[in-house]
């Protein structure tokens, strides 16, 4: 712990009295009289006169110098606490010591703001002074002439060269840099006070009266192209892009889409295509190719600029072979002078190109596949035909080499062709054969149809069906025939009836077609080797076309009929004809009517006749005959064509036939007689012989080395029976008279 303080020790009392002294020393050196006199400036200020004025400037007791300063001089103490105006750029060291630059105590005749004030503060005298570096402030055109002046400061701050300032005065400080604050008086406002912002905006101080370019970059940089249009081009008057109506409005005006001044002619999907590419929005893409500063949108510079992934925006990727091509092979006119400042034709939306001939012309935005836009069509249009319109030389060809082409069997199937069969295994010339004054085949035929390659084998047979036929997919051929081999027909579609207008059942059904289509061993022109029926048999002539006639054309004679009706199953009637009328097609022996004998024969079967089966008279034959008859033929209509003449030829009177029916009603039998022996002989019975037997006078006989009855020649004198006793007529008669 320290010691108590003694008041009573001498020590202390010699300590306190040296500390008075000094004191009293201070107090007398504040009073002392100021190292000099003031400046005019701050002499002039009453509460800085007297001995006890130093403290309002040097701080007294707590406080400094600096402060003193910044509590008059306000303005200052705001530009060192914003960094702003020439004090606040000052160097931070430099700031705060306001006397390294506006010294004092140098009498009324020193200024404080002088050449060194200005060398400490910005490194060169007041004439040097830079404005645009401190203020903000450039000083060009007029107001640079002004600077030239030997007093140029006081042109625009009035009391730059004052040397006393009233309160209130500021020397350099309180201008504002808006023209109309200096302005204002000297010239007239043209724009009645309506003008929302400053005047910078539009002039500059090179010149006033045109508008000030300059300020234009922040939306548009006006060079190039842009850089030679009037005003009024883009901001035309009483529109809500005039420079009037921008000067009225409030907030900046914003930068216009390169599209609200230029019709575009370029596809929509290029356009997207190249802002997602760039990474731009759609309607400020143009400038990633059409710079600001082109004279013109065919600028020599596009070329380099459009680069090959920029072009495959297009749709047009520039892959091999047109990796290497120059613009101009494919785009004609591509370079050439078309400035912006002769587009004015349809302002304000500026037509594109107007002194080239056509932009579609020069890009008329070709698809990768579309080779017939640069390239001749070798084909001379054969493929402008609806069926391939939608198909592109690349479908055929590579894109790399013309031949040889990948043109196959698939993709023939898509011409509405399919090959299948033997056209697979077809050489394309077989069918594809150059035109007259072509080198290339001709491809497009005029119809996929059999016909258009093939002749008729049939040489017009089905013509009166072809209607019917042509309803297969590739013509009337098809209706039957596959593309395998025209020899491998489909006859499940052929009906031979209705087709041929021959009907086959019966045997004809099972026959094969070669019985009548007998196969060459060479084709004919038309490749065919199926035989004709007309090639073998001549003209149809129904059965006997192909059939000879067995019964040797009786039944063709005069008188009979040609045709006759013949019942069907369903009750209806069928007319018929040649063999038809009697036969049916199952076998030539089943007959499907019954037949008419005397109708067509002239021989009635009667009685017994009737009753004898066909082969008493038919004998059936062990071997068909050539013409195919298993029954031979009768022998005769004669009675004795089939019965043996029981007479010996008695009755044949000079004939080689006797005639029965004069005698017997063969109708019935040979036992039913018609014989009247007054008219049918030349001896007439009488009474006398009416009641004899015949086997009374005609008795058996021998004639021809046979034993028969005789019936002629008998006498008829009665001494040639009753006169000769030995006659056995005689002896009959002896007898018959001793039985009475």
């Amino acid at each position: 712990m320290s010691a108590p303080i003694d008041l009573r020790s001498p020590k202390l009392w010699v300590g306190v009295f040296s500390l008075t002294l000094v004191f009293l020393y201070v107090l007398n050196s504040f009073a002392r009289t100021s190292p000099g006199p003031l400046t005019s400036v701050h002499g002039q200020l009453s509460e800085l006169q007297g001995s006890s004025s130093c403290s309002e400037c040097h701080g007294g007791w707590f406080g400094d110098m600096t402060s003193s300063c910044l509590e008059c001089h306000d303005p200052i103490a705001q530009q060192l606490q914003d960094r702003t105006g020439l004090h606040g750029r000052l160097d931070e060291a430099l700031a705060p010591q306001c006397a390294s630059c506006h010294s004092e105590h140098h009498g009324e005749s020193f200024s404080m703001v002088n050449d060194r004030s200005f060398a400490m503060a910005v490194g060169s005298p007041r004439e040097g002074f830079d404005h645009s570096k401190i203020t903000n402030w450039r000083l060009s055109g007029s107001h640079q002439d002004i600077a030239t002046k030997a007093e140029s400061c006081s042109e625009c701050h009035e009391h730059a060269d004052a040397e006393i300032l009233s309160e209130g005065q500021l020397r350099f400080l309180g201008l504002s840099q808006t023209c109309a604050s200096c302005h204002d008086e000297e010239h007239q406002d043209a724009h009645d006070g309506q003008m929302r912002r400053s005047c910078a905006e539009c002039h500059d101080q090179e010149q006033w009266e045109e508008p000030n370019p300059l300020e234009h970059s922040r939306v548009l940089v006006l060079e190039g192209g842009h850089a030679t249009l009037e005003c009024s081009a883009c901001h035309e008057v009483e529109t809500d892009r005039s420079i009037d109506a921008l000067g009225r409005s409030v907030r900046d005006p914003v930068a216009r889409r390169c599209t609200e001044c230029h019709v575009s002619p370029h596809a929509e999907s290029f356009v997207e295509n190249l802002a997602a590419l760039e990474e731009h929005t759609v309607d400020q893409v143009c400038q990633v190719c059409h710079l600001d500063q082109h004279m013109t949108f065919r600028d020599p510079q596009l070329e380099e600029l459009t680069t090959a992934d920029r072009h495959a925006c297009s749709g047009f990727p520039l892959d091999e072979p047109h990796h290497e091509a120059q613009c101009s092979d494919c785009h004609y006119g591509v370079i050439g002078p078309a400035p912006l400042s002769d587009l004015q034709a349809n302002r304000p939306r500026i037509a594109l190109d107007t002194a080239s001939s056509d932009f579609e012309l020069r890009y008329p935005g070709r698809s990768p596949n579309d080779c017939r836009a640069c390239h001749e069509d070798v084909h001379r249009g054969e493929f402008d035909a609806a069926l391939y319109a939608p198909q592109g030389c690349v479908d055929c060809h590579a894109q790399t080499h013309f031949l040889p082409s990948n043109f196959g069997v698939e993709a023939h199937a898509r011409t509405g062709f399919e090959l299948t069969g033997s056209h697979v295994d077809t050489d394309c010339r077989a069918c594809h054969v150059p035109d007259a004054g072509m080198s290339l085949p001709r491809f497009h035929t005029a119809e996929a149809k059999c016909s258009s390659c093939h002749e008729d084998a049939h040489l017009g047979a089905f013509d009166a069906q072809r209607s019917e036929f042509e309803a297969a997919k590739f013509g009337s051929c098809a209706h039957c025939h596959g593309t395998e081999s025209f020899a491998e027909a489909d006859l499940a579609n052929f009906d031979h009836n209705a087709h041929t207008r021959f009907d086959i059942h019966g045997a004809h059904a099972q026959a094969d077609c070669e019985s009548c289509h007998p196969r060459s061993q060479e084709p004919d022109e038309t490749g065919r080797r199926f035989g004709r029926v007309s090639d073998h048999y001549g003209s149809f002539q129904g059965c006997a076309t192909c059939h000879e006639d067995p019964h040797g054309g009786v039944f063709d004679r005069e008188g009979l009929p040609a045709r006759i009706a013949i019942a069907q199953p369903d009750g209806s009637n069928a007319e018929a004809s040649d063999c038809a009328r009697c036969h049916g097609e199952v076998s030539f022996r089943f007959l499907h009517t019954d037949f008419d004998h005397e109708r067509w024969t002239g021989f009635a079967l009667d009685r017994a006749h009737s009753k004898a089966s066909c082969s008493v008279c038919h004998e059936p034959l062990r071997d068909a005959t050539e013409t195919g008859r298993t029954f031979a033929e009768a022998k005769g209509t004669s009675c004795a064509s089939c019965h043996e003449d029981v007479h010996r030829g008695q009755f044949n009177e000079g004939q080689e036939e006797a005639d029965c029916a004069r005698c017997h009603v063969v109708t019935t039998g040979f036992d039913d007689l018609v014989f009247r022996h007054d008219l049918h002989s030349r001896f007439d019975l009488g009474e006398a012989h009416s009641g004899l037997a015949c086997s009374a006078c005609h008795v058996p006989d021998e004639i021809d080395g046979r034993t028969v009855i005789r019936y002629r020649p008998l006498p008829v004198k009665c001494a040639d029976c009753h006169g000769d006793a030995t006659s056995p007529f005689r002896r009959r008669d002896n007898a018959r008279r001793r039985r009475r």
